[in-house]
């Protein structure tokens, strides 16, 4: 399952072709509880053919024919992007938390200690210490909490869905189109 983007890429790297469209299968995707993320990894084909050469068995995978598969280093409209890491899907919502602050703040104050002069007898003397005062308070924050139940359905189909999104921000919306 994956859509076609129209739009004319040149490849950094790898055979430097230039296509005026391609194909974009996600490979891989994670539900990273964790951090509240999903990850996707896409690839781009040249076509939906290039991309369906995959093997059954694994041991297969050694001479298989990667030809159609395009650098995921590429630039689209003189700007540079880098395919190469996976996309990150937040599953948060915004709330307000009440979080706890100091500060502090330092003051001179004259200090009396005994010491000695020179004949050995004790005397008052006087030295300035600066103290620090800490206070404590609080503030109203944003925080992005983790909510995996965003997802109410196929989390293959909310990774696929915010994947087309990233390349409609791309390309545009008329040029992203299903292809399944």
């Amino acid at each position: 399952m994956g859509f076609i983007v129209t739009g004319s890429i040149t490849e950094n790297g790898g055979a430097n072709r230039s296509v005026s469209h391609f194909y974009v299968r996600i490979e891989n995707y994670v539900l990273h509880k964790t951090t509240g993320d999903i990850l996707a990894n896409t690839t781009h084909y040249v076509s939906k053919e290039s991309s369906s050469g995959h093997p059954i068995y694994k041991e297969d995978y050694i001479g298989l024919d990667a030809s159609g598969m395009l650098s995921p280093n590429y630039t689209f409209d003189s700007e540079i992007y880098n395919n190469s890491y996976p996309l990150e899907f937040p599953l948060t919502e915004s709330v307000q938390v009440e979080q706890i602050t100091y500060s502090s703040s330092w003051e001179d104050q004259t200090v009396e200690y005994i010491d000695f002069d020179d004949d050995g007898n004790e005397i008052s003397a006087y030295r300035t210490e600066s103290i620090e005062t800490i206070t404590t308070g609080s503030e109203m924050v944003t925080k992005s909490k983790i909510n995996i139940n965003i997802i109410t359905g196929s989390l293959f189909e909310y990774a696929y869905d915010r994947v087309k999104n990233h390349y409609k921000d791309i390309f545009g919306a008329g040029n992203v189109k299903d292809l399944i």
